[in-house]
């Protein structure tokens, strides 16, 4: 059930997200009622509805202060949510009221706010939503019988309003099924929950994993990768041009193997939502320049030329390390799937309140159904089978995460057989 195996703050969001929700359902009710009310006046010109009307709206206000008071600040949001629920509980009651008592059509409502309130908080809360249900209808119907409220609704069925038997048997079947629906929801949500922590363990363990084991491969990769470049250089002893070839491949996997540690760290922090980026107020223009020097050589093998251009963007906040390692990552992916005698264009511009970069490539393209799973981890998209390209997968998902930490975002646009541009844009601030 919640808060068994969750962290107070993820309490806190998912009771924030409730309440947001809740704000919802009271604005449609309250806006169902009041149509209600306004076709009912039309029709009887009954003064006493827009008594109705002002409760209505008093109740729909209380819920948008209520939501103004805890909502931002995130305190006391259980006490915040118990106020909204009780407002779409009078809303719903005083709507079905309105619309025919139990004879309304509107008598699911009960239903849906059960259901909604039990998946979303728990089934214990189906039962209390259950019993507040049945206490509001209960209520209601009784001061209907007795005539302190008038019946009301689209066509009202006095002789059924009065009957007794009717009224009885109509409400004990509407009161039992509320409860049945409860304890359906009770035992699903329980069962959701139980799942959802079993699967939040499981995920935090293979983080754990991921970065225990990451950690303990990279120590000894650097002392390896030191001795391998003393041989290169010869301070060990002289080394032949065959053994320097051997090594210099040795190297160039025990790089490739580097990077990869590095990337299940970086997703392994991403996952666990410790991502961060150091914004400095640097030149992103100079950044992107830095990436086409190093990385032009290596497109320069398949005859493709990276061509920048950029407008006019002063200096402002961003992360230069983290920011050129998104760039490196989507000019060496451009590079990978580029069409030989093609070009790459890597575009920067300052639109308003922020700054946008794009690379663009004249490689096979991504399909539609590719394009939503591109940055999921260690994915890789059907098109690359064609250009025989094998990456580790995680360069877009780091991207995501980097560009997520700045308050910023990524996303591809792609045709079939005539290439892609991946876009990423940046909050522009020039003050800390």
């Amino acid at each position: 059930m919640p808060g068994e195996q969750e962290t107070e703050a993820e309490q806190q969001q998912r009771l924030a997200s409730a309440l947001r929700n809740n704000l919802t359902f009271v604005w449609v009710l309250g806006a169902f009622i009041a149509l209600v009310v306004f076709f009912l006046w039309v029709v009887s010109k009954k003064h006493s509805l827009i008594l109705v009307l002002l409760l209505d709206l008093a109740a729909v206000g209380i819920a948008c202060l209520n939501y103004l008071q805890f909502y931002k600040p995130r305190k006391h949001l259980s006490y915040a949510i118990n106020i909204q629920s009780v407002s779409m509980l009078i809303l719903a009651t005083g709507g079905i009221h309105l619309s025919g008592g139990l004879n309304s059509p509107f008598l699911w409502l009960y239903l849906f706010l059960i259901v909604v309130e039990g998946i979303s908080l728990g089934g214990n809360r189906a039962l209390v939503t259950a019993s507040l249900a049945n206490a509001f209808l209960l209520f209601a119907v009784a001061l209907e019988y007795t005539k302190l409220l008038p019946a009301e609704g689209f066509v009202v069925e006095t002789q059924l309003v009065y009957n007794p038997v009717y009224v009885l048997t109509h409400l004990f079947s509407t009161l039992l099924f509320n409860y049945l629906i409860a304890f359906a929801v009770y035992y699903l949500a329980g069962f959701l929950f139980k799942q959802q922590a079993e699967l939040k363990a499981l995920d935090k363990a293979k983080d754990l994993f991921l970065s225990v084991t990451s950690h303990e491969l990279r120590t000894p990769l650097t002392p390896m990768k030191a001795q391998l470049q003393m041989f290169m250089s010869g301070y060990l002893g002289s080394v032949s041009e065959n053994q320097k070839g051997s090594l210099e491949m040795v190297l160039r996997n025990l790089l490739r193997l580097e990077k990869l540690i590095a990337g299940i760290m970086d997703v392994s922090k991403i996952s666990a939502g410790k991502m961060s980026a150091l914004p400095v107020k640097a030149s992103l223009k100079k950044a992107i320049d830095y990436v086409v020097e190093i990385e032009q050589p290596i497109a320069s093998v398949k005859n493709v030329k990276i061509r920048v251009k950029a407008g006019d963007c002063p200096d402002f906040f961003f992360d230069p390390d983290r920011i050129t390692q998104v760039l490196t990552n989507l000019v060496d992916n451009a590079i990978k799937f580029s069409a030989r005698d093609t070009e790459i264009l890597v575009s920067l511009e300052k639109r308003e309140g922020e700054v946008r970069v794009s690379v663009s490539d004249h490689g096979p393209g991504i399909s539609v159904e590719d394009q939503r799973k591109l940055f999921t981890p260690f994915f890789q998209a059907s098109s690359t089978s064609s250009v025989n390209v094998k990456g580790s997968g995680l360069g877009l998902v780091i991207s995501k995460g980097i560009l997520e930490a700045h308050k910023g975002r990524i996303w591809c646009e792609s045709v079939l057989g005539e290439g892609t541009t991946f876009s990423f844009a940046l909050p522009f601030r020039q003050d800390g």
